[in-house]
């Protein structure tokens, strides 16, 4: 370990002079001594090394963050949302496109994240995945064998190029070829984040437009009750679907969504 970190300081220095012959040639002498078995420590730095062929820091920032998400998070829900805009241009004159959310949960554990030497791949493994049907539904499903595999293994380019990206809409002025797809692809890990989705998501509002209506509940009283009611269904039909025990002190309401039962409409209805 000791040397390939010293090869890594020569390389870093080598990329600051701009010898990209002799860089090239120290990085490849790093890759086989990662190929080899060695390692630099970093399960996500050596994963950069060998597939991109970078040191970089750069490239690996969000792997690293998301690795340290799931650590930190043992034991707890995390969901991931794939979002893609599919265009469907059947008249020159008009902009029609589709907006595709899939939404799949898991439980985090101390190897969910998994970056393979041998491949480019993102792995995540997850014992029992489980989907919903739309986007705002309580209700969620074990997935069958072979979607989940789907889901929980991306290419590795694949990953990097939605992970984080923003979805792209589209406008006049971003015409694009019939059928072409955006992808974007979130990461929510974690009780009190996931909730904190549900209650953004429930109102199809943003971070910031929520902590303005937390700051005047009284004026927003009604929707607020909304918000409680919808955000507390799809966060307790998530702790089903995972076998979690929602009476663990873990999987608890955050204190957020716990002020806002005060509003709950004495009448609803859900249609699912």
């Amino acid at each position: 370990m000791a040397e390939l970190r010293e090869l890594i300081a020569k390389a870093k220095a080598l990329k600051h002079t701009g010898d990209a012959k002799n860089l090239d040639a120290l990085i490849k002498g790093i890759k086989t001594k990662l190929i080899s078995g060695e390692t630099t420590g970093d399960e996500v730095l050596n994963y950069v090394i060998l597939h991109k062929g970078s040191l970089d820091e750069g490239k690996c920032g969000g792997l690293t963050e998301l690795k340290s998400r799931l650590l930190a998070h043992v034991g707890e829900p995390f969901i991931m949302i794939d979002t893609a805009e599919r265009a469907h241009v059947s008249n020159p004159s008009t902009e029609d496109y589709i907006i595709e959310v899939d939404t799949w949960g898991a439980v985090a554990f101390g190897d969910t994240l998994r970056l393979p030497r041998d491949r480019y791949e993102v792995v995540f493994d997850c014992p029992w995945p489980v989907k919903r049907k739309d986007r705002y539904a309580r209700k969620w499903r074990f997935m069958r064998p072979e979607e989940a595999k789907g889901v929980t293994v991306y290419q590795g380019a694949d990953f990097d190029m939605r992970y984080g990206a923003e979805l792209n809409l589209v406008n006049n002025r971003n015409r694009r070829f019939d059928g072409e797809r955006i992808y974007s692809l979130d990461i929510i890990v974690g009780t009190m984040d996931v909730q904190r989705y549900f209650m953004e998501q429930s109102m199809g509002i943003e971070y910031a437009e929520m902590d303005r209506m937390l700051g005047d509940q009284e004026k927003n009283k009604e929707p607020l009750g909304r918000m409680f009611v919808k955000a507390k269904a799809q966060w307790e039909g998530l702790l089903k679907s995972l076998r979690l025990d929602i009476k663990d002190g873990r999987y608890g309401l955050n204190p957020e969504l716990v002020a806002l039962e005060k509003y709950k409409p004495s009448i609803w209805r859900w249609f699912f």
